[in-house]
């Protein structure tokens, strides 16, 4: 289970009102010390997805070799 990023503005209960209120954007935004592209990406998910998402990439676009790796590990 994720938890709350410690520097987060906003907590999963106010993501819900924002993700359910029927106020202006700008309003909602400045009520939360928050951007206004904040309050829309809280929107479009909904009030049933206001967890964190992971940032990690989905794929990385290179892989290390067998001898990259034998180097790191060696060096740490």
């Amino acid at each position: 289970m994720l938890s709350i990023h410690p520097q987060a503005r906003t907590t999963p209960a106010v993501r819900q009102e924002i993700a359910r209120s029927r106020e202006p954007t700008g309003v909602l935004a400045r009520r939360f010390g928050v951007s206004t592209e904040t309050i829309r990406k809280w929107r479009k998910r909904g009030a049933q997805d206001c967890q964190d998402h992971s940032s990690r990439p989905h794929k990385l676009p290179w892989k290390a070799t067998d001898e990259e790796r034998a180097i790191v590990c060696a060096l740490r």
